[in-house]
Formats: C-alpha cells, sequence, structure tokens
C-alpha cells in the first residue's frame, strides 16, 4: 500500500523472506522424496508438479520480498527527507544580522514571511515565555502575546469574536 509505513514494509519484506526460504526448503524436501521414491520404483508424476508449483512459490516469495525490501528503502528515505526538510518558523538571528553561515542547512527560518508582524486577532492570549526572559526570537511574528497591553487588545478581539457567535446563534 502506499499510505505503508517502512517498518510495516519491511516486516512484509521479512514475511516474504521466511515463504521465500519455507517454500525453497519444500522444493528440497520434495526433490529428496522423488529420489526415494524412484529409487523403490513409484510413480512420481505428481512429485513433480508439487515440487515446480514449491520453486514457482519461492521465487515469488523471493521476489516479493526484495521488491519490499527496495519500497521499504525508498519509503524511510522519503520519510528521512520530510524529515530533515521540516523548518522552524522561528527566524535565524544570524540571517537577520546578515551572518548565517549555515545557509539551506539552517534549522531556523530564513523566510520573509515567518518575520512578518502577526495581526493581534492571530494571536494567543498567552504570554511569550522566552518575551518574559527577554529572548523571543521571533518578535512581531510571534504567535503568543507580548505583555499584559498586548494580551489585553487580544482579550477584546475575543470577546468580540465571541458576541459575534452568540448573535448569529452558533
Amino acid at each position: 500500500s502506499p499510505t505503508s509505513g517502512p517498518f510495516q514494509i519491511a516486516s512484509v519484506a521479512e514475511a516474504a523472506q521466511q515463504a521465500s526460504q519455507r517454500a525453497s526448503w519444500a522444493a528440497t524436501t520434495l526433490q529428496d522424496f522423488e529420489r526415494q521414491q524412484l529409487e523403490k520404483g513409484c510413480d512420481t508424476g505428481w512429485l513433480a508438479t508439487m515440487k515446480q508449483v514449491a520453486k514457482q512459490a519461492a521465487e515469488a516469495a523471493e521476489e516479493s520480498a526484495q521488491s519490499c525490501k527496495v519500497h521499504a528503502a525508498g519509503v524511510r528515505e522519503s520519510c528521512l527527507d520530510a524529515f530533515r526538510s521540516r523548518k522552524s518558523r522561528v527566524p535565524c538571528k544570524n540571517f537577520l544580522a546578515g551572518r548565517c553561515t549555515k545557509g539551506v542547512a539552517c534549522d531556523f527560518s530564513h523566510d520573509e514571511a515567518d518575520m512578518q508582524a502577526r495581526p493581534l486577532m492571530l494571536k494567543s492570549m498567552k504570554q511569550c515565555i522566552f518575551h518574559a526572559k527577554g529572548n523571543c526570537m521571533r518578535g512581531p511574528a510571534c504567535p503568543f502575546s507580548h505583555g499584559e497591553d498586548e494580551s489585553k487588545e487580544i482579550e477584546k478581539y475575543v470577546d468580540i469574536l465571541r458576541k459575534e457567535k452568540k448573535q448569529s446563534g452558533g
């Protein structure tokens, strides 16, 4: 399945690998049994068919195992790439000062959108713990309020929205 995770795919690959080993064992066992039956002069027509079926099962299972392993490796790499490409929205203080040497490898944002002031109506009334300590890197782009005055302004917006919601019956 395209939505399967790398661990699920790896488990299926392991199961396919085990199925391949079992089918190979079955084919070998049937071959040995066929040899014994020939020595006794018994009819071995059905054994040839069974041996062929076991051999085909072993080949199909081995092919499936290899396909799963390749797919699991690809999914694992794409998951790692997605994780690596996830950037913080916290502005890079070195970039802002014009001296970030990490470029695209930097864990912090170099995006102008992350540095734009956030409208008060989109901020949380919850106080920014970093601003309280004097070191909020997001500045006006921070999603949390900076100081009591800003919290009170945000609270006004929230009250207005609540009143409008009540009046509209929602």
